[in-house]
């Protein structure tokens, strides 16, 4: 299948509040584009389709849970690389090991501010982007040779830690 590069990274969203889904809507969309569901099979049906750069999920929802719909995502390799928020009332020390042992990448507790979820998801996609700019260059170690690769490679992590401390410095 063609892909058509998007200007702007898409963010999925599964939450069964539909208030809370207006205010992170009012937070998100200036910088992304946002697609929301109300439960967990209305995504399932079209996350194909979708090609979302990140997934945001509540552990509680009608139907099938938050923590039993990331099992099923990463189930499906084309998912496995897939960032996954969970974004949750549940303080519960034992959802937040849950949520690692699903597959969750990172976890944020409601209530959460504007600040706090923007910076959290700016870094879930500069790691996304670091990982797959390490992942390019690894393999070129291996047709180009490793000592130009390891270069690249050292000046690339170098170029995401000084990315990501200038955008903390934007949100403070």
């Amino acid at each position: 299948m063609l892909k058509i590069a998007r200007q702007t990274q898409r963010i999925v969203i599964v939450d069964d509040e539909p208030d809370f889904l207006t205010i992170v809507q009012t937070w998100l969309e200036p910088r992304y584009e946002l697609i929301a569901f109300t439960d967990g099979d209305g995504l399932l049906t079209q996350l194909d389709l979708l090609e979302p750069d990140l997934l945001i999920l509540d552990v509680r929802l009608p139907g099938i849970d938050g923590f039993k719909l990331c099992q099923r995502i990463r189930a499906d390799r084309r998912f496995q690389a897939l960032p996954i928020l969970f974004l949750t009332a549940s303080h519960s020390d034992l959802d937040f090991f849950k949520n690692l042992e699903v597959g969750g990448t990172s976890y944020l507790t409601k209530p959460v501010s504007r600040r706090e979820l923007l910076g959290r998801v700016m870094s879930l996609f500069l790691m996304d982007q670091g990982m797959r700019s390490l992942g390019s260059m690894v393999m070129g170690a291996f047709v180009a040779g490793f000592g130009a690769a390891l270069g690249l490679i050292a000046t690339s992590l170098v170029s995401i830690v000084l990315t990501a401390v200038t955008f903390w410095r934007l949100l403070r």
